[in-house]
C-alpha cells in the first residue's frame, strides 16, 4: 500500500536529548527563582508566621548549596584521580627508562661488557672499585656498583645495585637497585625495580614475599 500521508521528520537523537535536558534545566535552574516570589502569598494562604516561610526557605537554600557542594567535590575528586594516575604513569615510565641495558662480566679474566639480555646464570660478578661486599657470595651475573656497601646479604643472579647503595641483612635477585638506595633487614626482594634515594627497612606484621617497583625518594617499611 503507498503511503500518501503527509512526511513526517523524526528528530535526531541529539534534538530529543537537548529537549530532555531542557525540563529539568528549566524547572531547576530557572523556575526556581520564582520561588521567593511565590512565598509571601504561600504565607498569607497558609496562615504562616514569618519564622516557618524563613524556615522553609533557609532549608529550600540548603538543599541546593548541599547539592552544588556534592557536584564540585565529585569533579575535583575525578580531577585529582586522574591528575594522579597520569603522575604515576609518567614518574613509572621515567624510572623503567633508567633501567640499564649492558652490564659488565668476566669473562676468562677479562672484563667485558654485555648487553643484559645475553647474561647467563653463572656469569661472574662485576664489582666496581670503592665498593666492600662482606657476608655470603655474591651469584652472578650481577653488578656491584661504586662506593656500595653490602653486608650480611645475598644477592642473587641477574641483579644490578647502583652506586652508593646500602645493602644490610637483606636477600635480593633478579631485581635492579639505583643509586643511593638503601635496603636493610629485609628477607627476601625478587623481580624489583628500585628508584634512587630509596630507603626500604622492616614493618611488623607484613607478609614475606615482596615484588616492588618503588619511585625515586621513596620511604617503604617491610617486614622482615
Amino acid at each position: 500500500m503507498k503511503n500518501i500521508g503527509p512526511k513526517m521528520d523524526l528528530p535526531t537523537p541529539l534534538w530529543v536529548v537537548i529537549g530532555l535536558a531542557m525540563g529539568p534545566t528549566v524547572a531547576l535552574g530557572l523556575a526556581r527563582f520564582a520561588y521567593a516570589l511565590l512565598l509571601p502569598p504561600m504565607r498569607a494562604e497558609l496562615g504562616w508566621n514569618y519564622a516557618a516561610a524563613g524556615a522553609l526557605n533557609t532549608s529550600n537554600a540548603a538543599g541546593y548549596l548541599a547539592g552544588a557542594l556534592v557536584a564540585v567535590m565529585l569533579a575535583t575528586g575525578r580531577a585529582l584521580e586522574a591528575r594522579a594516575a597520569a603522575r604515576a604513569s609518567r614518574d613509572l615510565t621515567a624510572l623503567v627508562a633508567r633501567t640499564p641495558r649492558v652490564a659488565r662480566v668476566h669473562i676468562d679474566g677479562t672484563l667485558v661488557t654485555r648487553d643484559v639480555d645475553d647474561l647467563r646464570p653463572g656469569d661472574l660478578v662485576a664489582i666496581d672499585p670503592g665498593a666492600h661486599v662482606s657476608g655470603p657470595p655474591v651469584v652472578g651475573p650481577a653488578i656491584i656498583g661504586e662506593g656500595t656497601k653490602v653486608t650480611g646479604s645475598y644477592i642473587g643472579p641477574f641483579t644490578a645495585i647502583g652506586p652508593d647503595c646500602v645493602i644490610d641483612n637483606s636477600e635480593i635477585q633478579y631485581s635492579i637497585v639505583l643509586r643511593r638506595a638503601s635496603i636493610r633487614g629485609i628477607r627476601r626482594i625478587e623481580a624489583s625495580l628500585i628508584g634512587h634515594d630509596t630507603e626500604v627497612t622492616p614493618a611488623p606484621n607484613v607478609p614475606h614475599a615482596h615484588r616492588l617497583i618503588l619511585g625515586d625518594h621513596s620511604r617503604v617499611q617491610i617486614s622482615s
